[in-house]
């Protein structure tokens, strides 16, 4: 019988389609252990991202607030601005 990691193409279709995906012992890393660690490592980044994200929020709000108490934008926009404080609930002056 074959052994269908070491087949050449011939007998085994999914082989000769996906030769990169083809394990063969001592030669390349096992395919399913090296998804694995590019899933870990995506995790791990994403996992670090949700302080990041959760930070610059919590700072755009901040700078929002003040900038609607301090009504510190251009003369010709204040209107939409200080709609669009209103419709928020960040108090002006």
């Amino acid at each position: 019988m074959a052994d269908h990691r070491r087949d050449a193409g011939g007998s085994n279709p999914l082989v000769s389609y996906y030769p990169q995906r083809r394990w063969v012992p001592h030669t390349q890393e096992n395919p399913v252990t090296t998804t694995s660690k590019g899933l870990l490592i995506y995790l791990a980044f994403m996992l670090g991202m949700i302080p990041v994200s959760t930070t610059f929020a919590h700072h755009l709000d901040e700078a929002t607030a003040q900038q609607c108490k301090a009504q510190a934008w251009p003369e010709h926009k204040h209107q939409a601005h200080i709609a669009f404080c209103a419709k928020e609930g960040y108090p002006t002056k």
